[in-house]
């Protein structure tokens, strides 16, 4: 997921459905076809070093609430396999590759919550 600010071309989370439904209405309906979907699991509560990047994700989230933007929620592979097979599709596979958040990751999204914070800082 990300925001309308990043890319333009952004949907809403919450319109997901709608949107597989009109890429799956593409397909040739007597040939088939395949569609390769790509995407991130929802921040799942870990224990470890990993919790670091979660509390940081939460922060980030909290930050987000006060300008009245919600919190993006990505979707998981069980949900999008749901979809596809109401829509009437096989899922062959669906492959869950694991992401090690890195120090560099969360001090970029630390700096981003500061800009977010200073923003706020400048309005208030």
């Amino acid at each position: 997921a990300v925001d309308a600010d990043v890319d333009p071309a952004a949907f809403p989370m919450e319109s997901m459905d709608v949107h597989l439904e009109r890429l799956t209405s593409l397909l040739d309906p007597e040939g088939g076809g395949r569609i390769y979907l790509i995407g991130t699991e929802p921040l799942a509560e870990v224990n470890g070093p990993g919790k670091v990047y979660g509390e940081v994700m939460n922060v980030f989230d909290s930050v987000k609430s006060l300008y009245g933007e919600y919190p993006k929620r990505n979707l998981s592979a069980k949900w999008i396999n749901r979809q596809l097979t109401k829509l009437g599709f096989d899922v062959f596979s669906s492959t869950l590759f694991p992401v090690e958040h890195s120090y560099e990751d969360m001090t970029k999204t630390i700096e981003e919550i500061r800009e977010w914070v200073d923003e706020f800082d400048d309005i208030g």
